[in-house]
């Protein structure tokens, strides 16, 4: 019962987690795009996510399950995720500069993330191989992911 002398209920309590969960996301993500080197940088970006999901698998699935209501009015939770999703839309400005289009960078954030996401959720789940072979480790699985974005990124 002790948990309850500071939260609530138990949806407030998840909820604390899910915040920190991706507070914590949104700082690796962050210094992933101000990250300076030869990695190219959605690779970077995508290799801090998928390193923060595998070292905090426990949280990511947390922050992630589908029975969590969105909960759009705990103010902590929608500045969380926004840092987040804003991170990622910079990757993908990135990713349109770098391929001289004008497409929305929020949207092509969006497709990398949840294009992660899933990858990620399937591979906890035990429903395909993790990332560990050569031809599946997560470099390899990130040029698929943004050689697939790039087709999509030249405008017609």
């Amino acid at each position: 019962m002790t948990p309850y002398r500071y939260f609530e209920s138990k949806e407030a309590m998840m909820n604390a987690v899910r915040v920190r969960g991706f507070e914590r996301l949104a700082k690796v993500l962050e210094a992933a795009n101000d990250a300076g080197g030869t990695i190219e940088p959605s690779t970077r970006l995508g290799e801090a996510y998928v390193t923060f999901a595998s070292e905090h698998a426990a949280v990511y699935r947390v922050m992630f399950e589908a029975w969590q209501a969105a909960d759009l009015t705990d103010p902590e939770l929608v500045i969380a995720q926004a840092r987040v999703r804003s991170a990622l839309a910079s990757g993908g400005e990135r990713m349109l500069k770098s391929r001289s289009s004008a497409r929305d960078a929020a949207l092509v954030g969006d497709c990398f993330w949840a294009t992660l996401h899933g990858r990620l959720a399937l591979e906890m789940a035990g429903k395909i191989r993790p990332a560990v072979d050569a031809d599946r480790r997560p470099a390899a699985v990130l040029s698929v992911i943004v050689r697939g974005l790039a087709g999509g990124l030249v405008e017609a």
